[in-house]
C-alpha cells in the first residue's frame, strides 16, 4: 500500500490526475533502472510545485521499494536516501535530514570510488545540514573535502566548483573569517561569468555575496559598483 497522496492537504485536480496514473503501478516502476529514473523525475516534479507533503510520500515509497529490489549498498538507495533528505531539509524538518544524509554518504563512500564528483555533492548536502542546525565547525570539513573532491574530478571552470567555492565561503562568513571567504566568493564569481550566459541569477548571486562580504570589511568603495 502507498503513501502517494493519503491525507494530503496539498492534492489538487492537477496532482490528483498524476497520483491515479501512477500509484498502481509504482512497485513495478522500482524493479528497473528506467522506473527508478520515472519515480525520481515525478517526486522532483512535486517538490518543483511546492507540493512537499505529495514529493515525500512519493519518496519514501520510492526508498522502500529501491531497498526491497536492490543489494543494500547499491547507490540508488543513497540517492533515495538523498532526495528524501532534501524534500525534509527543505521544509525545516532537520533532525529527520540527518541520519538520511549520513547514510547515503556512507553508501556512496562504500559503493563508488573514493573521489566521484557524487560523494562531494554528499559533503555539501551534510554540511549543509549541519550549517543550518548551527553545527559550523562540523561543516567545515565537509564543505573543504567537498571542494577539493570537486576540484580533482571536475573541469577548473565547471558550476559544481563554483558552488562549492560559495559554499565554503558563506561558512567562513558565518565564523568571522573575512579575509578567507573573499577570495573564494571571487573565484566562485570568477566562474560563473565563464560558465552562465549574462543576466544569469548566479552571477547575480554571486555579485550580491561579494558585495555583502565587502560591506562586512568596509570596503564600501569595491561594494558600490558590485
Amino acid at each position: 500500500m502507498t503513501r502517494i497522496g493519503a491525507g494530503l492537504a496539498d492534492a489538487t485536480p492537477e496532482t490528483d490526475i498524476l497520483i491515479a496514473r501512477w500509484k498502481p503501478s509504482l512497485t513495478a516502476l522500482g524493479s528497473d533502472d528506467a522506473g527508478r529514473r520515472r519515480l525520481s523525475d515525478l517526486g522532483l516534479w512535486f517538490a518543483e510545485k511546492a507540493y512537499y507533503g505529495i514529493a515525500v510520500n512519493i519518496s519514501k515509497d520510492a526508498l522502500a521499494t529501491y531497498r526491497q529490489v536492490l543489494p543494500p549498498e547499491h547507490p540508488d538507495i543513497a540517492r533515495g536516501l538523498n532526495n528524501l533528505a532534501l524534500l525534509y531539509q527543505a521544509q525545516g524538518q532537520l533532525f529527520e535530514a540527518q541520519p538520511l544524509y549520513e547514510e547515503a554518504l556512507a553508501i556512496f563512500r562504500q559503493a563508488l570510488p573514493p573521489k566521484p564528483p557524487v560523494i562531494a555533492t554528499g559533503l555539501n548536502n551534510l554540511a549543509s545540514l549541519y550549517k543550518d542546525q548551527g553545527r559550523l565547525s562540523e561543516a567545515q570539513p565537509l564543505y573543504e573535502d567537498a571542494l577539493a573532491i570537486f576540484r580533482q574530478s571536475l573541469p577548473p571552470r565547471h558550476p559544481d566548483i563554483a558552488v562549492s567555492l560559495n559554499n565554503l565561503a558563506l561558512l567562513y562568513q558565518a565564523q568571522g573569517r573575512l579575509p578567507e571567504a573573499q577570495p573564494l566568493y571571487e573565484e566562485a564569481l570568477a566562474i560563473y561569468r565563464q560558465a552562465r550566459p549574462p543576466g544569469h541569477p548566479d552571477i547575480a548571486n554571486g555579485l550580491s555575496s561579494l558585495a555583502s562580504l565587502y560591506q562586512a570589511q568596509g570596503q564600501l568603495s569595491e561594494a558600490q559598483p558590485l
